[in-house]
């Protein structure tokens, strides 16, 4: 926090306990970043950097927490943070940050003493009661990768590009997924080489699912994957050019994080071929120059899906309603 710094309200924060704000609260997630970075980039298969932003970055807390400057400092960290992970996905370096609420630590015991902050605090975190008391394990075993024995979320694909911790934010989002997602629900929808449905969208973890169908003698240009993903088979036949193995119906593959590939259906096919992709992070597309030309993610697919269902005259699925 900047308060024995002299951060407060906007119009009585002196320059001097700004910039002792921000750069306590900024450049110090800056620097470390930095020199992980540079290491990184060295490193074949790249990293991951997790930076600590706060809820009060995104929604004000007046008359609670009026801190302004480390407010500032915190959207900061998101801000350079986002844009960076967008510069060195290529190079497999994942960056994500977490943005905790309230904490119950020696500095926070101002706001835990004063029962009007603490009341208004359980309206903005709705956390469990045991979640106020459960100890922190920094490392555990992964229940979503198998393959990875022992690992932290900072270090899991499941968790690569969430851009908020889920134990420190809850909230209700009604386009979101709701546990349930009838895949008839989806309609296919009309692209060139075939057909998509997005059949899953979890914006906050960082996963969706979509179902292809691919005419012959089309594909999908080359793309680089942050995250790992899952892909089945359904009917037809494809392969990656770069690896000459063709898939068919039946087969299942694993991708993983931080591979780069272009997928191709020969044209020789006599049928249709569909594929289900289960992604973990985003996709993203590159030119001929291994520049990236957009992303596909979660957030991005779901705007782009919606966008057609309603251009093309289908009713929406149940969790973009």
């Amino acid at each position: 926090s900047g308060r024995p710094l002299g951060d407060g309200v906007l119009h009585e924060i002196s320059l001097a306990a700004w910039n002792a704000t921000l750069a306590l609260n900024l450049t110090t997630g800056f620097l470390p970043a930095r020199e992980a970075t540079r290491m990184m980039l060295h490193q074949p298969a790249g990293g991951s950097i997790v930076v600590t932003s706060s809820t009060v970055a995104k929604w004000p807390s007046p008359g609670y927490f009026d801190i302004h400057a480390y407010a500032a400092a915190k959207a900061g960290m998101i801000g350079w943070a986002r844009a960076a992970a967008g510069t060195y996905a290529p190079n497999g370096i994942r960056i994500n940050v977490i943005a905790p609420g309230l904490t119950n630590t020696p500095m926070a015991r101002r706001a835990a003493n004063d029962e009007a902050t603490m009341q208004w605090t359980k309206t903005r975190q709705p956390l469990p009661a045991a979640c106020s008391t459960r100890p922190i394990t920094p490392m555990r075993r992964c229940t979503s990768c198998p393959t990875n024995p022992v690992t932290s979320p900072a270090r899991c694909t499941r968790w690569m590009g969430a851009s908020v911790s889920r134990g420190a934010e809850q909230r209700t989002d009604p386009a979101g997924p709701t546990g349930v997602t009838l895949v008839s629900d989806a309609p296919w929808v009309d692209v060139a080489g075939g057909q998509r449905r997005l059949v899953h969208a979890d914006v906050a973890g960082a996963i969706w699912a979509l179902g292809v169908r691919y005419e012959p003698g089309s594909g999908t240009e080359r793309h680089h994957h942050t995250g790992q993903v899952f892909g089945w088979t359904i009917s037809g036949r494809w392969r990656y050019v770069e690896y000459g193995i063709d898939y068919t119906a039946g087969s299942f593959i694993h991708e993983q994080a931080g591979s780069s590939h272009t997928l191709e259906v020969p044209d020789s096919n006599t049928e249709i071929t569909e594929v289900l992709f289960v992604i973990h992070g985003a996709n993203l597309m590159l030119d001929l120059h291994e520049q990236i030309t957009r992303v596909n993610d979660a957030a991005s697919m779901s705007k782009r899906y919606r966008q057609l269902c309603i251009e093309q005259g289908h009713a929406l699925p149940g969790f973009l309603q």
